[in-house]
């Protein structure tokens, strides 16, 4: 019968939106940066500069977890123009 692959449990209606706009956030952010490309530059830069830009239309709270979780991802990874 039905198998059910993935279980995400979600607390509340912000961590819901959370993974909503992820979902979309992420793809509008990287149709920019690809279409906004400036070579010998990292292209994470305006990726990582337009999820910032639209995670703050849903208030500090959201821009302010983008950031932190945008900057551990370049700890782990850093920029490669640098």
């Amino acid at each position: 019968m039905g198998r059910t692959l993935n279980i995400k449990e979600l607390n509340n209606v912000t961590e819901v939106l959370w993974k909503v706009l992820n979902a979309v956030l992420f793809n509008i952010s990287m149709e920019y940066a690809l279409e906004n490309r400036i070579e010998g530059k990292d292209f994470r830069r305006p990726l990582f500069k337009k999820e910032i830009e639209l995670y703050s239309m849903f208030g500090d709270d959201f821009k302010q977890r983008k950031s932190e979780e945008i900057q551990e991802i370049l700890l782990e990874n850093p920029y490669e123009d640098e």
